[in-house]
């Protein structure tokens, strides 16, 4: 082989290396494959009449709609080469109500080509253009946006993966004149056991009508290391700034990194640490610093006992042209758990916490320092019998508070709750009970009660008939610091049955009432009904639906009554290979207090398939009547829609 041969097949070589994918793809539909020309076309009108009976006041609306799109796709000379997408919509759409009318335009197009599509280097550049007008009264108004940009993507097999995006957008209206244009830069790699990346965005908003303008620019990198199969670390740091004119500026500083490591099955810990910063320039000068530091660990010292701790730390400092504020904080826990046997388990957990601070301004500095200890003992039992399913936890916990604000002190925590399922002694229901009640004294002398209980049951016999759910639940809350009091009562019933064949049925009865030391009491009474039917009538579904709902509630200033009834009906049937047929019926009667409303409504809807057109025709009559006013509402929609295209090699 002559040395000029040996030239051009390397060259050859180390072209087709460099274009050609990284990986290979799977087979999917190319829509570039083949090109296309397609055409749409969407016509609407649209009738709407609103009729006061009483003072026989009309109201006549009427809208005519229309849309044309031609689209273009597919490629230039090879699908390799070049593809393209281009296109060109026109909508056009009338209202008239009355004395006025408007015409509303809008015109947009659009074309995007794509250099090299099926290599590792595609450049896809594109514009689009939209412009709007709209004519009413005699008064014009527009808006028009273009935009025009470009994507490169770059994957090789020793260099970053590569992204460049631009995008600029002018807009354009009656009043104003602004300019976007945005920068996105990002290389993305992996070198050994680390997948690197980093993103760059600088971006510049111009008002040209004010002679204005703003800019940003950001960048952020973000580091993933597998250090082994049960080890991660995940490193990220991030810089902003952004200026907004007249000198006034701000920019942002961060980083996050955090570690998870699981090395054995009894033993795993994680850590995380996070730093930001915040200035800001100008007639608001400020600046804020925080950081931040969490750390958790679970170790299992046997098969029965397991414990897990954590700690974490936060320094906040925060400045501003009259003021600073510093604070500090430590957060720290654990807690040991003894499986003592398999229905009974111990557990015991400490928690300290210590926050202080320092603020000061112009006037004077103020200091809040805080310390809070809280140890707690809890004993769990459950065990399931032939009868029920019994559980049962109590817990007693100390609590201890230092301050500089409030009064020092301690108290005691106490709770007790315990519950039963799926009790089995009545042959003919299914019972459900719990129980739990808490008391706890802080540090400050205040003290919290709570107390709640629940009862629930379902039928077990006859519920191929009809099935029967009932529950109470109660709760009380008490607290001495507030002088607050407060009870709720909750009672629900229901009913149902599908013992006839497409005819379910379904009673509720929901029973509220809440009481509190500063709005006295309010209950409510819900009681719902409904009866439903779907069957094939006719070669058609047909499909009703009847619901009849009352509320009751009492409250401080009165009463208020709501009675709400509803029927509604529905069938679907097609009428021939390529028409179909939707007819909605609805009435609804609602009775508040010494107002009624009543509504009906007839929906009819034709679909037909002609060839290539879709249409579409749709009639609703709504007639409502409440109080010393009754309207009736008609509206008469029509569409056509086609769509058709040719295609090419």
């Amino acid at each position: 082989m002559s040395r000029p041969v040996q030239v051009f097949v390397s060259i050859v070589i180390l072209t087709i290396l460099f274009v050609m994918p990284e990986t290979t793809r799977a087979v999917e539909v190319d829509p570039y494959l083949n090109n296309s020309l397609r055409f749409g076309l969407y016509f609407q009108y649209d009738r709407d009449t609103t009729k006061n009976k009483i003072s026989s006041f009309e109201n006549l609306r009427t809208s005519f709609e229309q849309q044309y799109a031609l689209d273009a796709l597919g490629h230039i000379v090879s699908r390799w080469l070049m593809t393209y997408d281009t296109g060109l919509h026109y909508s056009r759409k009338t209202f008239d109500a009355g004395q006025t009318k408007t015409t509303n335009n809008t015109w947009y197009y659009y074309l995007s080509t794509t250099i090299l599509p099926k290599t590792n280097i595609p450049l896809t550049t594109y514009f689009n253009n939209t412009r709007y007008t709209s004519t009413s009264a005699g008064s014009d108004t527009w808006r028009n946006k273009f935009t025009y940009g470009l994507n490169w993507y770059g994957t090789f097999r020793k260099l970053p993966k590569t992204i460049f995006t631009l995008k600029t957008d002018h807009h354009t209206d009656d009043r104003t004149h602004g300019v976007d244009t945005e920068y996105d830069l990002t290389l993305q790699k992996k070198i050994g056991i680390t997948d690197n990346k980093l993103e760059n965005e600088y971006n510049v908003y111009e008002n040209r009508t004010a002679g204005t303008s703003t800019s940003q620019f950001s960048t952020n990198f973000i580091n993933k290391t597998d250090i082994s199969r049960t080890t991660k670390l995940s490193v990220s740091a991030a810089a902003a700034k952004a200026d907004q004119g007249g000198g006034s500026s701000s920019s942002v500083i961060g980083m996050n990194t955090s570690l998870n490591s699981t090395p054995s099955r009894i033993f795993s810990h994680n850590h995380a640490y996070s730093f930001v910063s915040v200035e800001t320039d100008g007639s608001n000068e400020n600046s804020s610093e925080r950081h931040y530091y969490a750390g958790a660990m679970r170790y299992n010292i046997s098969d029965r006992i397991t414990s897990s701790a954590n700690v974490s730390l936060a320094t906040d400092k925060n400045n501003t042209l009259t003021s600073s504020r510093d604070s500090d904080s430590i957060t720290a826990g654990a807690n040991i758990s003894y499986r003592a046997t398999d229905h009974l388990s111990l557990t015991e957990s400490v928690s300290y916490s210590q926050q202080s601070s320092t603020s000061i301004d112009t006037a004077n500095t103020a200091l809040d320092d805080r310390t809070d200890f809280r140890l707690t003992s809890t004993a769990s039992y459950s065990n399931n019998y032939s009868w029920a399913s019994f559980g049962a936890s109590g817990s007693l916990g100390y609590n201890e508070t230092q301050s500089d604000i409030y009064e020092d002190g301690r108290g005691l925590e106490q709770s007790v709750s315990s519950n039963l399922s799926g009790i089995n002694v009545v042959p003919l229901l299914l019972l459900n009970t719990s129980g739990s009640w808490s008391s706890s004294r802080s540090s400050v002398g205040t003290l919290n009660r709570s107390t709640s209980y629940s009862f629930s049951a379902q039928n077990r016999a006859f519920n191929r008939y009809v099935e029967l759910s009932s529950s109470y639940n109660f709760t009380t809350s008490e607290s001495k610091a507030v002088s607050s009091d407060t009870k709720k009562t909750k009672i629900d019933f229901s009913a149902s049955t599908n013992y006839i064949q497409s005819l379910p049925i379904r009673y509720r009865i929901d029973y509220n009432k809440f009481s509190d030391f500063f709005s006295g009491y309010t209950t409510s009474l819900d009681k719902v009904f409904t009866i439903s039917h779907e069957r094939i009538f006719l070669r058609g579904n047909l499909a009703s639906n009847f619901y009849h709902a009352t509320n009751e509630s009492t409250f401080k200033e009165g009463e208020q009554n709501t009675t709400t009834r509803l029927f509604k009906t529905t069938y679907q049937r097609g009428l021939t290979m390529n028409s179909f047929w939707d007819l909605e019926l609805l009435w609804s009667h609602k009775e508040a207090d010494e107002s009624e409303e009543d509504s009906k409504s007839i929906k009819n809807k034709l679909v037909y398939q002609l060839r290539s057109w879709l249409l579409t025709a749709e009639y609703t009559y709504i007639d409502r009547a409440f109080q010393n006013s009754e309207t009736v509402e008609t509206r008469l929609m029509l569409t056509a829609a086609r769509s058709f295209g040719f295609y090419w090699r």
